[in-house]
């Protein structure tokens, strides 16, 4: 087929939005010659290109899903469902065909968008029998980043544990693999990684500790070190925690320190003025959240269950049912607060919003304290 990496069909998920786009592509494909030669195709060994092959396998998957263009008849799925049903003969055949002879070859062409599809078939193939560790590890030598695609797949662990455990305790994103494994959150579908059973606690602790040590660490990452939790499997010293909190605290000041820095200010004002035209009053001036109760009100209303029920009905600090509202909301978080940063699975997630209502709370208690 020769085609660029770009003109490709690639399924990402059953959600995706590019769905269409990629279907287009792939309806092309299936009105061409190509799709009705490929029950005639007996030697894979004529196949050059193996991203043809990881095509024809990710069209296979809307299929799979049942995902079709709208505009496709019921005639005209049932005639596509036919041509798919022929790929995955010759899928087989060829994935099986890949031994240590081809191997590398074979994975150095493979475009960016179908190593997922490729580690994949390996597994589900079981043909990762029929590649030795010494190919894994030229893989691993060449290409690091192709350590989060063997990671997620068990059998591939297993299999490659003493090329894996290796390359883990030297490379540069262990760390950050092993803290996604165990203490950041994710929000978004998350594959889900394993780590080969070789890797100690000792050694885990290792990589986190020179993690810090090192110049491409990423400071986000530096206060879920700090607050990390023991696991049955990870545990890192309170010496590594302290370490973590140092070079944060050190980020941080040098950051200010260079100048660089931006700022948004925001805050909070309340008063209590007399002859107020309303008992309660808000507005957003500026980044500055001002609330006006009205003095008045609160002087004529002073029975101590009046007093009381203020903290509902007017200061909102609890709900209807007396449960405290000064909580921070998911709905309240901005698109940016919600998605951006490293955070941990334990970690109380709060914005703008919620810091403004705590400030809220604090004057009010000061008030009447």
């Amino acid at each position: 087929m020769n085609k660029s990496d770009r003109d490709r069909v690639v399924f990402h998920s059953i959600h995706d939005m590019s769905s269409g786009h990629y279907l287009s592509k792939a309806e092309r494909l299936l009105n061409s010659e190509i799709a009705n030669d490929i029950n005639d195709i007996n030697d894979i060994n004529d196949i050059n290109d193996i991203n043809d092959i990881l095509e024809l396998y990710n069209i296979s998957l809307f299929f799979e899903n049942g995902i079709y263009l709208k505009s496709w008849s019921d005639t005209d799925i049932i005639a596509y469902k036919e041509k798919v049903n022929t790929f995955k003969n010759l899928i087989g055949k060829f994935i099986t065909n890949i031994d240590d002879s081809n191997f590398l070859s074979y994975f150095e062409n493979i475009d960016y968008g179908y190593y997922d599809s490729f580690w994949l078939l390996m597994n589900n193939y079981q043909q990762y029998k029929n590649i030795s560790p010494s190919q894994i590890e030229e893989v691993l030598k060449n290409l690091p980043h192709q350590v989060r695609h063997l990671l997620s797949h068990k059998n591939l662990v297993d299999k490659y544990k003493l090329v894996l455990c290796e390359f883990l305790k030297s490379d540069q994103q262990s760390a950050e693999i092993l803290l996604s494994i165990y203490e950041v959150e994710n929000s978004f579908n998350k594959t889900k990684l394993y780590l080969p059973s070789c890797l100690t606690i000792q050694d885990k602790e290792s990589i986190i500790a020179s993690y810090i040590d090192s110049g491409h660490c990423n400071t986000n990452y530096l206060p879920i070190i700090q607050n990390s939790k023991k696991h049955s499997d990870f545990r890192i010293s309170d010496k590594t925690k302290l370490a973590a909190k140092r070079k944060h605290q050190q980020s941080i000041k040098e950051f200010f320190d260079s100048g660089s820095s931006s700022s948004f200010e925001y805050g909070v004002a309340i008063s209590y003025p007399e002859n107020a035209s309303k008992i309660k009053h808000a507005w957003i001036e500026q980044g500055t959240v001002h609330y006006e109760f009205s003095l008045d009100y609160i002087k004529e209303n002073n029975h101590p269950y009046i007093l009381y029920r203020n903290f509902e009905t007017l200061f909102e600090y609890v709900d209807e049912q007396n449960i405290v509202a000064l909580t921070s909301k998911e709905n309240q978080l901005g698109i940016f607060e919600r998605t951006l940063g490293v955070r941990s699975k334990t970690e109380y997630v709060f914005g703008v919003a919620f810091t403004q209502l705590e400030m809220q709370g604090e004057i009010m208690l000061c008030k009447f304290c």
